[in-house]
């Protein structure tokens, strides 16, 4: 490619290993260095040849790219004017070991650099807010010969990072929640970092008309989870809801199912919500008692009782009695007319005239929860399923519940060597939370050297710091 006026290649000459140079006015200089070579080695011809190289003047910085299969090498031109040596850095999308750098063909447009992603069709461009790769976080690393003292000893007592800190926001390491509990269809937007998430959903519980529209709803999450909504009641009683099967990743209860009406003048019971670790209760009638919830999941309702309801705060204690509610810290309301919290299914309605006949009751709504792997960034559609039937005879409403667990605050890893082959346990330090700018990276009782020190430091783009220099307190010895 065209690098400061001159041609940048990837080659070398008859009987000369692969090497990078710049090339005009019928000459060739090599500007790799050693360790750039012993690179190169590491891949064969057919891997090299598809290499792609690429420049890139960006304010004072002028970059040659040189994107290899499982890492960019980056040559800094300005710097190695500065320091009258070659600079090299490398880059990579990955916090182990190396992987492909995902930002390549580099274009200046709109005010900013535009970037594709080599993985994918995706385009994005770079900015200085964050550090992560397309929502995923990397790792940066660097180290520096720090001292040397002529063969003599010396005792490290502290050495220190200056930087700028308290760049990191606070939304990325707090606990967050999102919930959603009128029935309807919504949108949720991941945040960028987001990872994965705990997603609780409850169906709709089933209604007692007879009609099809009394069937509860079922709520779903995109299309990685969905909770099924209870059957309505008739002559019997509606169904429990289901949902996505359960398994090693997707956990949940159905619903318990409603009780048949026994004559034309006595309806049955609804059905309790699920569980997050077992299934609702069954309704009862003048014959059959309703039954208890198991694994945080509502009791079933006794006649003339709707289901009990589940809460979306996690498991808690199982209803027991008629029409109560199961888990969640909330939902331990009687049922009657109106059942439970999220999910309980609707008493059966009596008779409402000697013509009439009276109906069974309404199933309760399945649960299912996991924690599911989310793209940062990604829009997910959620819906909140309705009860079916109306007025007094009306299953509860579904409910969604999105979770997800603080994070610890980043931190900086340091470590030595003393013979450049061998490296001291790691050091680790916090960078301080969001908007301390004066958290100072000190690091205590650094030990004894002899001859000479090698300093490495790493974290990971979530540590996001500008660093100055550093600074170290070194007693020297005479020995």
């Amino acid at each position: 490619c065209n690098f400061i006026e001159s041609i940048a290649f990837l080659g070398g000459g008859m009987n000369e290993a692969p090497g990078i140079y710049l090339g005009g006015n019928a000459s060739a200089i090599k500007i790799s260095t050693q360790e750039v070579d012993e690179i190169l080695a590491l891949f064969t011809e057919a891997q090299l040849s598809l290499c792609k190289l690429e420049a890139r003047n960006d304010r004072t910085h002028l970059h040659l790219y040189i994107h290899l299969p499982d890492r960019t090498l980056v040559y800094d031109a300005s710097a190695s004017e500065a320091t009258k040596q070659q600079i090299w850095f490398t880059l990579t999308t990955t916090l182990e070991g190396f992987s492909r750098y995902r930002a390549q063909n580099w274009v200046w447009c709109f005010d900013k650099w535009l970037v594709a992603d080599p993985l994918s069709t995706t385009v994005g461009y770079a900015t200085d807010t964050i550090g992560s790769h397309w929502g995923q976080d990397v790792r940066w690393e660097f180290g520096t010969l720090m001292a040397y003292n002529g063969g003599k000893g010396a005792v490290v007592h502290e050495l220190e990072l200056a930087a700028l800190t308290g760049a990191i926001t606070y939304e990325q390491f707090a606990a967050g929640s999102a919930e959603f509990t009128t029935p309807g269809t919504y949108s949720w937007p991941a945040p960028a970092w987001l990872g994965s998430a705990t997603v609780v959903c409850v169906g709709g519980g089933g209604g007692s008309i007879a009609a099809v529209t009394d069937n509860g709803q079922n709520t779903s999450f995109g299309t990685l989870l969905t909770a099924g909504g209870g059957t309505c009641g008739g002559t019997l009683g509606g169904v429990g809801g289901t949902g996505t099967p359960l398994g090693a990743t997707v956990f949940g209860g159905d619903g318990g199912n409603g009780a048949d009406r026994t004559d034309s003048d006595n309806p049955g019971g609804g059905g309790g919500a699920g569980g997050y670790s077992g299934s609702g209760g069954n309704g009862g009638n003048d014959l059959v008692a309703f039954t208890a919830g198991t694994g945080g999941a509502a009791a079933g309702g006794a006649k003339f009782s709707g289901g009990g309801g589940v809460g979306i705060l996690g498991e808690g204690a199982s209803g027991t009695m008629s029409g109560r509610g199961g888990s969640g810290g909330t939902n331990a309301n009687p049922g009657g007319n109106t059942a439970g919290v999220y999910g309980g299914g609707a008493e059966g309605r009596p008779s409402q005239s000697k013509s009439d006949t009276a109906r069974g009751g309404g199933g309760g709504g399945g649960v299912r929860w996991g924690v599911l792997t989310l793209a940062g960034g990604a829009t997910y559609p959620v819906v909140v399923g309705a009860g079916g039937g109306t007025g007094n005879w009306s299953g509860r409403g579904g409910a969604v519940r999105i979770s997800w667990p603080g994070k610890n605050l980043p931190r900086i890893f340091a470590s030595y060597s003393l013979d450049g082959q061998t490296w001291s346990q790691e050091q680790a330090i916090s960078i301080g939370g969001p908007g301390d700018r004066s958290k100072r990276l000190v690091w205590r009782r650094q030990g004894f050297m002899r001859h000479f020190r090698m300093q490495r430091f790493r974290g990971d783009s979530a540590a996001h710091v500008t660093f100055l220099r550093i600074e170290a307190q070194i007693e020297a010895l005479a020995y």
